[in-house]
């Protein structure tokens, strides 16, 4: 029994060695495919950090970008709001005549009949008025002047039928604003502003 013994003994431990080099083989091929796998999931995982960061990148860009054109729009607007001040404190400050000359100007070709009735600004008002009373009596034009001023420092509002004309401070800021903002901000900031 020695010699079988030993044949079988001898080819259970070729064959167990076969098993184990078998299974060595397959637990390299095993631990290899993890490890490829882990590698392209390691490099996936970069790649799509790498994708986040530049679009987190991005993002930030686009909003520093959004919030400095904002405060430089907010600062031009102010720059405006100052040019549209200083126009109304200059107005404000005229002389008597020159604001009533231009008030009557530009009230003249507002009164169309007797009918109309004026309100003056507050200022120079008494000069105003005769500056009214003057050119009613040498045109021969009726209209009725309301002996309150009106709740405006400059100007007037001559209210019609149905139709209100205002020309307040505040009504030829706004024009001046609609109409000529454009050309002031190219002028101020250059073309394209």
């Amino acid at each position: 029994m020695g010699k079988v013994s030993e044949k079988i003994l001898h080819d259970a431990k070729k064959e167990a060695e076969i098993i184990i080099e078998k299974a060595k083989k397959e637990a390299e091929k095993v631990i290899s495919n993890a490890n490829e796998k882990r590698e392209k999931m390691l490099k996936d995982a970069n790649v799509k950090k790498e994708k986040i960061v530049k679009e987190e990148k991005e993002r930030k860009k686009i909003f520093e970008e959004i919030e400095e054109n904002r405060l430089i729009l907010m600062k031009k607007k102010e720059i405006l709001d100052a040019v549209f001040e200083n126009i109304r404190k200059n107005m404000l400050s005229w002389s008597e005549k020159k604001y009533i000359d231009f008030i009557m100007k530009n009230i003249t070709s507002c009164i169309n009949n007797e009918k109309d009735e004026i309100a003056i600004g507050k200022m120079h008002s008494k000069s105003l008025r005769k500056a009214l009373e003057k050119y009613s009596k040498n045109k021969g034009l009726k209209f009725n002047l309301l002996e309150k001023d009106g709740d405006f420092e400059f100007g007037f509002i001559v209210n019609q039928k149905r139709i209100q004309k205002r020309f307040t401070i505040d009504d030829i800021i706004e024009e001046i604003r609609e109409n000529k903002e454009t050309m002031i901000v190219e002028e101020i900031f250059g073309k394209g502003s």
